[in-house]
């Protein structure tokens, strides 16, 4: 997030003067942060998203498929995968050392 300076001057203001743009210091923007997010959840009408969700899912439950899962993009990128190395064996797959694996 970022400030500028405004000046309670009627001259000032007048003449549409404000300050430089500068960053806010970082402690400021977590407490920024934290204060909206506790906003936005006590906002949250949690009643409204259950049912919301509920609906959803006997409307899927309806038509038989969820569409929502339909996505080319993620089909062809899960085509692309290399999964030669992956088992269902008790072992460790070591990958850039990232363990894919591990009994």
């Amino acid at each position: 997030m970022q400030q500028f300076f405004i000046s309670h001057d009627p001259e000032c203001r007048a003449s549409g003067f404000k300050g430089l743009l500068r960053d806010l210091p970082h402690d400021v923007n977590i407490e920024i942060d934290e204060f909206l997010l506790d906003y936005e959840l006590s906002t949250l009408n949690e009643s409204s998203i259950v049912k919301d969700a509920r609906n959803a899912n006997t409307e899927s439950k309806d038509e038989g498929e969820i569409d929502e899962f339909d996505d080319a993009s993620l089909e062809e990128a899960m085509g692309l995968l290399d999964i030669s190395k992956a088992t269902l064996q008790p072992d460790t797959v070591e990958n850039e050392g990232c363990v894919l694996w591990e009994s």
